[in-house]
This record gives C-alpha cells, structure tokens and sequence, in this order.
C-alpha cells in the first residue's frame, strides 16, 4: 500500500489493532487524518494476534512490513506500557487456591506465561 496510511491504536488485550468498516479490511487511505476524524470508540477494528490469524492464518507480527509488525515496532512503548498495566500486576485468583485453601498470588508475564 505505497503511500497509504492506516488508523492504529492498542486495543484492550495490547494488540495492535487498525480500523476497519466490517471487522475483516483495514481502512487504507492516503488520508490517514480524515479517516482518524471519522473514527469513534465504537468504530470497527481488525486486531492483531488471534483475530488477525482466524480471519488470515497468521497474527501479522512475524511479517517483516506487515501492518501488524509495523505498528508494534511504531508503538513499542504504548504495547509495553499495556501489558505491564495490565498483565504484569500481581492479583488473587480463587480459582487457584492452594492446598492450604489460601489463593495462590498469579500474574500473566511478559512472555504471556502464567506466574505465582
């Protein structure tokens, strides 16, 4: 897409997520601002990762130049700053109790591992 722009942002589960009218497509433009103007929270969206794989058989990150990789590498910050808030806090989970009937403290890391 020379010369094409494409809305991004981090969605909720820190995956790269462009806007999209059905949920499928990216909105390519060479207006990326026009397009972003028109955008709204409840505008559709194509995400990265497991959505981005059941629609097109891979996440989008492990393409060199895909939109995906791109806009991770663009917003490495933002994805970090994500799944640190949160993924990387410490919580109790009851599901998960230990044998002594206390709940064990778990995190989900960076690696996206569960913790205790």
């Amino acid at each position: 897409n020379g010369g094409s722009w494409v809305p991004l942002r981090i969605g909720e589960n820190c995956d790269v997520e462009c806007l999209s009218n059905e949920g499928k497509h990216c909105v390519w433009s060479d207006q990326c601002d026009g397009k972003l103007a028109a955008a709204s929270p409840d505008s559709q969206f194509l995400a990265c990762g497991a959505a981005h794989s059941s629609h097109w058989g891979g996440t989008g990150y492990d393409t060199h130049g895909h939109w995906c990789h791109c806009g991770r590498e663009q917003m490495k910050t933002e994805v970090a700053t994500c799944l640190a808030e949160k993924f990387g806090k410490w919580r109790c989970e009851g599901a998960c109790a230990a044998p002594d009937g206390n709940s064990v403290p778990l995190r989900i890391g960076a690696s996206c591992d569960v913790e205790c």
